[in-house]
C-alpha cells in the first residue's frame, strides 16, 4: 500500500495494474513532438514497453515491442497489458487513423502476433476464461449508409470471436462489466 517510484530515465504513460495487483505495465516515451491544440498530450514517435512484477519489487523489465506491420517496423506501442500467466504482453500499435493494431508478444519480445484492429481492449484475469480478450473494433458498414459501427467481441484463446454488442463505442466499460459479471474474472 505504499507509493514507490519506478524510474526508467524518461517520462512514462499508459500505466496498467493487473486486477490482482501482482503486475504492472507502462510505456516509456523515448521521442515525442509537442501535441497540437486538438491533442491532449505529445505526439509519441517512439516508445518502449516495460512491465514489473510484485515478486520482483516491480523492477522495470523492458519488452521489445517493435513489430513489422505491412513491411514497416513500428516504434510506438501504447497501452501494454500482461496476460494472467505473465508470459505475454499485449499492446496497441497506432498504425491507422480510426483504430490500432492489437499485438501480442512473449515477455522476451522475440516474435509478434497481430490479433485485430481495435479501438479498445482488455485482458480477462481469473475465472474460466482467464487469458481471453474483449475487444472493441471499428467496422465500415454498408448497412449504416457507409458509416462506421463499433461492435464489441469476446475473443477466446482459440481465436473464435463472439459478438457481445453490435454498437458499444460509448458503453465498452459497461459491456465488459456485464460480461465479467456473467462469466467470472475481471477484464481490465
Amino acid at each position: 500500500g505504499r507509493r514507490a517510484t519506478v524510474n526508467v530515465g524518461t517520462k512514462c504513460d499508459d500505466l496498467w495494474v493487473s486486477p490482482d495487483g501482482r503486475a504492472i505495465s507502462f510505456i516509456a516515451i523515448e521521442q515525442a513532438k509537442p501535441g497540437s491544440s486538438n491533442e491532449i498530450g505529445p505526439f509519441i514517435e517512439r516508445s518502449s514497453v516495460y512491465f514489473g512484477l510484485r515478486s520482483q519489487d516491480f523492477k522495470p523489465l523492458g519488452v521489445a515491442a517493435k513489430p513489422t506491420i505491412n513491411g514497416m517496423v513500428w516504434n510506438v506501442a501504447r497501452e501494454p497489458k500482461l496476460s494472467p500467466d505473465l508470459r505475454s504482453v499485449y499492446f496497441l500499435v497506432p498504425n491507422y487513423m480510426t483504430s490500432l493494431q492489437l499485438t501480442r508478444t512473449a515477455v522476451r519480445g522475440d516474435s509478434y502476433e497481430r490479433i485485430a484492429d481495435v479501438s479498445e481492449y482488455c485482458v480477462v484475469w481469473g475465472g474460466k476464461y482467464s487469458g481471453d480478450l474483449i475487444i472493441l473494433v471499428a467496422h465500415d458498414s454498408e448497412q449504416s449508409g457507409g458509416g462506421v459501427t463499433y461492435p464489441c467481441y469476446w475473443r477466446q484463446g482459440s481465436g473464435t470471436q463472439v459478438e457481445l454488442a453490435a454498437e458499444c463505442s460509448a458503453s465498452f466499460k459497461t459491456v465488459v462489466a456485464k460480461w465479467s459479471e456473467g462469466h467470472g474474472g475481471i477484464c481490465r
